[in-house]
């Protein structure tokens, strides 16, 4: 195997140890998540739709915000295994950016500084142990990356298909990617008269363009059936599915921590936050001096359409979203590291090491404790309801939640006058996932009230008017208000 890199990539035997253990570390710490803590809401409903018939689970996700394709993927696993799938795209995306940095004519010390800050960064250690489509992104982006470098067209087509059918940020991506080929290849020289009798194209090493355009436009061709069906009716509920505007201290704070990390101390947020405004401040010049516009362009390219699309149209800013950019921006980061002055070289890791690493050792101690998010109630070994009594729940999220762990059946959302919290399902999402609203409460049923950050006042009254007279089963106060399950009996 390693004469087969050795003849690409030179010097392959020399780093590869690093290189090894650096995969290996960052698999470990990847994949012990996947058993300790139980799915949230997010990932609940991938295991649901993962479970669906492939005509319902279109469906559901023609009413949702992303295209099919990773539910699809991962349709054959159930439950915390789905997460396995994402480990391994991301553990498989670490070995493909490598490639893709020695594909840059990146330095060994700038290569293994990349790589290391892609293995060990809490965002990626975090997003590649979720029963979500972040991970397969990622790889899919650094894939395409790769084959603009190794110039191979109908490569780079078929991954750019099944990246439009991934996530609906694809179009952002791609965008940037295609120009970054694009570019690269005009600026090759070209043949304007090849003889008839040999022509068979722009001969290796000339530009290629006409190519690049070519997969792309296939790309787009494949994808133009959903884009028409599904993607025009998902186009309606973008902007309420956990997005934001692209502005103010909030938006900053979410941009350092898909860098970063989201578990600094207070003070060392506000340190990453001036550390990374000063860095974004300084990397594009330094970029287009060194011979990096095409990475400066992958890494803030996606980040820019992101805030420019809020702006102008309607929120999309979503800082997972970002996730796939960050390789780009880390192989800037460490390349400019690596080819900066020894004292200067020392500052820049003596002022960045710590924003990376308190977050990921924070990361690692939050997993091993197990800590969930919004919902724990429905996974409680000490939750004791009677089988066959229908669970009435005031919110998608606990009844995503619950419909994992239990199922769907007798499963139902109690309809309401209230305003949904925002990233709550449509109808036809919770229509073809098999998930009811009942507007008539039955005589007996367990109901499960769930407060979170996004929930209104209405929705706080509510719960506070049908718990009024029920008896509790489990009920525990939350950061926003009670959260419990209780037991209601011939309708008191």
């Amino acid at each position: 195997m390693s004469k087969i890199f050795e003849k690409d990539y030179p010097g392959f035997k020399t780093e590869g140890f690093a290189v090894a253990v650096m995969i290996m570390v960052g698999a470990i710490l990847r994949g012990w998540r996947v058993f300790l803590a139980p799915p949230w809401y997010d990932e609940a409903f991938t295991v649901v739709l993962a479970r669906l018939p492939f005509i319902q689970m279109i469906q559901a996700t023609r009413g949702d915000v992303h295209p099919p394709l990773y539910y699809a993927l991962v349709s054959a696993l159930d439950g915390v295994y789905i997460r396995a799938f994402s480990v391994v795209c991301s553990v498989v995306a670490l070995f493909v950016f490598w490639l893709v940095l020695r594909r840059l004519g990146m330095g060994t010390g700038g290569r293994l500084l990349a790589l290391a800050l892609l293995a060990f960064s809490e965002p990626q250690l975090w997003y590649a142990g979720e029963a979500r489509m972040y991970a397969w992104m990622e790889l899919l982006v650094l894939s395409i990356w790769l084959a603009i470098l190794t110039r191979r067209w109908w490569v780079m087509g078929v991954l750019s298909a099944l990246l439009l059918y991934t996530h609906n940020y694809a179009p952002l991506y791609l965008a940037v990617l295609a120009m970054v080929a694009l570019f690269g290849e005009l600026r090759r020289p070209r043949h304007f008269y090849v003889p008839p009798a040999v022509d068979n194209g722009q001969p290796e090493g000339y530009g290629q363009s006409e190519n690049v355009i070519r997969s792309f436009l296939a790309a787009g061709l494949v994808y133009l059936p959903w884009f028409m069906w599904g993607q025009v009716a998902q186009l309606t509920g973008m902007g309420g599915h956990w997005t934001q505007a692209a502005s103010g201290v909030v938006q900053l704070s979410n941009l350092q921590a898909v860098i970063f990390g989201r578990f600094q101390p207070g003070g060392l947020q506000i340190i990453a936050i001036l550390v990374m405004a000063g860095g974004l401040a300084l990397l594009p010049r330094w970029a287009v001096r060194n011979h990096r516009a095409g990475v400066l362009a992958l890494a803030l390219g996606p980040v820019v359409l992101m805030a420019l699309i809020s702006v102008l149209w309607k929120p999309v800013w979503l800082p997972r979203g970002m996730l796939a950019a960050m390789p780009a921006l880390y192989a800037l980061i460490a390349d400019s590291i690596a080819t900066a002055p020894i004292q200067r070289r020392l500052v820049l890791i003596g002022v960045i090491g710590p924003l990376f690493f308190t977050s990921t050792i924070a990361h690692i101690g939050m997993v091993s404790v197990g800590q969930v998010k919004f919902d724990p109630l429905a996974y409680r070994v000490d939750l004791n309801i009677t089988p066959g009594v229908p669970v009435v729940h005031n919110s998608d999220f606990s009844l995503v939640t619950w419909a994992a762990v239990f199922g769907t059946d007798n499963q139902y959302l109690i309809g309401s006058d209230c305003q949904p919290e925002p990233g709550s399902l449509s109808t036809l999402t919770r229509q073809a996932m098999g998930l009811e609203t009942i507007q008539t409460l039955p005589e007996d049923y367990y109901l499960v009230g769930t407060l979170s950050g996004l929930s209104n006042s209405c929705q706080e009254a509510e719960l506070e008017r049908i718990t009024a007279t029920a008896a509790p089963v489990i009920v525990e106060p939350g950061r926003f208000g009670i959260t419990g399950v209780w037991s209601v009996q011939h309708g008191n």
